[in-house]
């Protein structure tokens, strides 16, 4: 064990000598006209946990339907959010039957409507801006990509 210790340590500080890393050596003068801006943020919504309905673990993909209502998909949430940043409901109903999800991979758009694509059962689900659930489908295939819907199409990478 401390042969292996020793000879991966060895390794390291080679490494390090044989490929330094470049210094950087800022002008004095920025080379920008305009240096030394300062963009000032400004508070337009904010959106606090409500531990009883729902609370943030890992938010990512927000996005902003047509009718200004704010959608964030987190873990086993599918979280819908009026214009003004007020909790109007989690569309995610963990399952695998009709408007069920395991798993919410990318979603869309489309008027009035939801798309959800729905990771581990590769299913396609359909909302109406009330989170009312239309219809769905499987898709026969293993797509983990869901990228746009446009023009009545769905288009996943191909691999």
């Amino acid at each position: 064990m401390k042969k292996t210790v020793s000879i991966f340590s060895f390794l390291f500080i080679f490494a390090m000598i044989i490929h330094p890393q470049t210094i950087i050596e800022n002008p004095e003068k920025p080379l920008s006209k305009n240096f030394g801006r300062v963009v000032k943020l400004k508070e337009m919504m904010k959106i606090s946990e409500a531990g009883d309905r729902f609370y943030f673990k890992y938010p990512r993909n927000l996005r902003v339907a047509p009718d200004g209502c704010i959608f964030i998909k987190d873990v086993e949430q599918f979280l819908q959010f009026d214009p003004d940043g007020g909790f109007a409901q989690n569309l995610f109903k963990k399952g695998q039957g009709p408007g069920e999800m395991q798993a919410v991979g990318n979603y869309f758009f489309n008027g009035d409507k939801i798309i959800v694509h729905e990771l581990m059962t590769d299913k396609i689900i359909w909302f109406d801006s009330k989170g009312k659930f239309i219809h769905e489908f499987k898709i026969n295939a293993n797509l983990s990509l869901f990228l746009l819907f446009w023009n009545d199409t769905y288009y996943f990478p191909e691999f």
